[in-house]
């Protein structure tokens, strides 16, 4: 810890980087960062590259370190002008109070500026960090910003991304003393097993035993039993005799319907049988009918082949038979 005046503050900031010191200025109690000075990071940088670009910045005090990342230090005043400077394609969050989200989830494949630009145009400016874990259908992202989202579910083309807050805390429970005499609040407080002191430390427990114990009457728990019994048999008791006439007449009709369908399906069977039985009867005359008639026609056509072969051997023997001859 280092003491210095006012009036050499910029002087000793400007020696911050120099000979391996870095400075960084604090509230008078030592606890925080001076609210007055903000902090340019650049982790793609090294210590040479970010040397440079200090004095190119003419609003940067010095440089800044924490481990290996370096940074501009600049006044609060001109911290935007600077960062939009030095990063021109990165979002600016004012400085104060940041809180953390979750959005999600992106497709693989989406990196920070198309996120911050797509999360830009519905009108909430923030900065994506990193991605935080997997779910179905993409990547979850750490979202940094200064205020809530304009709306927690945002349609892309993607589908629906979510946003929740990962900053939110139970609320803390708020203690009260008691105010009053030891033994009253020694009274009041309930030990670790939860037990009513008030019934351990009765005044009146001596009394009460002294007294006479009256006739135990029964048990509440007994009367309703019974009680419940009765019920459940008295209802049990009507609908058996509202439903036994109702079933008796429900089984009556259904064998009846039952009845008229068997005998619709005997009739139905005759009839089908007796169809059967003609068409059989017919188709045996036609099929007897036909052999006759294939018969007669055979014995024709044998008759006339007969015949025939008969006249043309007649014709042969008269053609080959030789004539006498006259001389």
């Amino acid at each position: 810890m280092v003491r210095y005046a006012k009036q050499l503050e910029s002087r000793v900031l400007g020696l911050s980087g120099s000979h391996g010191i870095y400075i960084e200025p604090k509230t008078e109690d030592g606890l925080k960062p001076n609210a007055d000075f903000q902090v340019v990071w650049l982790p793609q940088l090294d210590f040479a590259e970010v040397s440079h670009k200090a004095k190119c910045e003419v609003h940067c005090l010095g440089l800044a370190r924490s481990g290996k990342r370096y940074g501009l230090r600049v006044a609060t005043a001109q911290f935007q002008q600077v960062f939009t400077s030095a990063k021109p394609e990165a979002v600016y969050l004012a400085p104060g109070s940041r809180r953390s989200f979750v959005c999600g989830p992106w497709p693989f494949g989406s990196d920070r500026k198309g996120i911050a630009k797509a999360l830009l145009a519905s009108g909430w400016t923030c900065r994506p960090l990193q991605p935080a874990h997997h779910v179905p259908g993409g990547l979850m992202w750490t979202i940094q910003a200064n205020e809530e989202p304009t709306s927690n579910v945002l349609p892309m083309q993607h589908g629906q991304v979510v946003i929740s807050c990962q900053d939110a805390q139970p609320a803390a429970q708020m203690t009260q003393d008691i105010v009053g005499h030891t033994k009253t609040v020694q009274m009041c407080s309930t030990d670790a097993t939860g037990s009513d002191p008030r019934l351990l430390q009765d005044p009146w427990s001596k009394a009460v035993q002294s007294m006479p114990q009256a006739l135990s009457a029964p048990p509440a728990t007994h009367v309703l039993h019974e009680m419940e019994q009765r019920l459940k048999q008295s209802l049990l008791s009507k609908m058996q005799a509202t439903i036994e006439p109702m079933e008796i007449d429900s089984q009556e009709h259904r064998l009846q319907a039952l009845e008229f369908q068997v005998q619709q399906i005997a009739g139905r069977q005759g009839q089908l049988e007796a169809t059967v039985t003609d068409h059989h009867s017919q188709h045996t005359a036609q099929v007897h009918s036909l052999q006759q008639q294939m018969m007669a026609q055979l014995d024709l056509q044998s008759k006339q082949m007969q015949t025939m072969l008969t006249d043309q051997m007649s014709r042969i023997e008269t053609i080959l038979s030789k004539k006498a001859r006259t001389e």
